[in-house]
Parts: C-alpha cells; sequence; structure tokens
C-alpha cells in the first residue's frame, strides 16, 4: 500500500474478496476451500476451547469426546487432525511445559506442582518428567535455581 490514507475498510474488504476469487480459481482451490472451513468452524473453536481448558484436570478422553459432542473415535481423529498429534502425546507435553516453567518460577513442592500439571502422582510425573528433559524435577530446581 503506497497510499495508506487512501485506504479504508471497504477497499480492504474488496482486495481480500479478490484475492480469494482468484485462489478459488488456481489448481489448489480444493485445498483452500478446506483450510477456510477449519478456519471459521465452530466445531473446530469449540472443540479447541474444550481441550485447552481441561489439559490439566484429571478428566479422561471419552469425558472429553463427550464434551465435544463427539464419540471417542471421531474425537480423537479430531485431534489427530487439529493439533497433528495424539490427545495423550499432547496433553503430556503440555502438562511437562507447565511444570518445567513452575519448576523455575515458583517456590511450590514438587508434589504441588505434579498435582498443580495435572499430574496423578509424584512418581509418574517424575518418571515422565526425566524420560523428556533427562533430569529429575528435583535436579532442574536445582540447576536452574543456581544459574
Amino acid at each position: 500500500l503506497e497510499n495508506p490514507h487512501r485506504v479504508n475498510e471497504e477497499i480492504i474488504k474488496l482486495k481480500i474478496k479478490e484475492i480469494l476469487l482468484l485462489l478459488l480459481q488456481s489448481k489448489k482451490a480444493s485445498e483452500v476451500i478446506n483450510l477456510l472451513k477449519g478456519l471459521f468452524s465452530q466445531r473446530s473453536v469449540n472443540f479447541k476451547t474444550t481441550v485447552e481448558s481441561h489439559l490439566f484436570s484429571e478428566i479422561s478422553l471419552l469425558e472429553l469426546a463427550h464434551l465435544s459432542h463427539m464419540s471417542l473415535s471421531t474425537f480423537k481423529r479430531s485431534f489427530k487432525d487439529i493439533y497433528k498429534s495424539t490427545p495423550a502425546q499432547y496433553i503430556l507435553t503440555k502438562r511437562l511445559e507447565k511444570s518445567k516453567s513452575l519448576l523455575s518460577i515458583s517456590d511450590l513442592s514438587v508434589m504441588d506442582i505434579a498435582y498443580d500439571s495435572g499430574f496423578k502422582t509424584v512418581n509418574h510425573f517424575s518418571r515422565k518428567f526425566k524420560e523428556k528433559y533427562g533430569i529429575t524435577p528435583s535436579k532442574y530446581r536445582l540447576n536452574h535455581t543456581n544459574k
């Protein structure tokens, strides 16, 4: 836009429509349509909201599926399409990221951090943390505090 003072909302809308029409006439029109459907799908937004709001709670995949108004198998397929990961992998990664952050910024005990991050037991949390980061949560905290 060489003359931004000449641009108004109506011109921007018109240019966006032109771009979309050009894309829809291209060889990849079906991919563009699928992308647009995914961006503006109310179901996708509700799905993500449901998943993100329950990441750190003790909820089963079946319960998440019911909250998303899907069968378990449909939920798993939708999850994979949206997040490019299995539900278990994604949830574990998010919980470990949260716990790592809490270990470095808070004075909460390792047990409290494990529970706040959605783990059912401290042993499970410690084992998964060490598998992911190669160090126990306690040692991570000590190393991080020393730096």
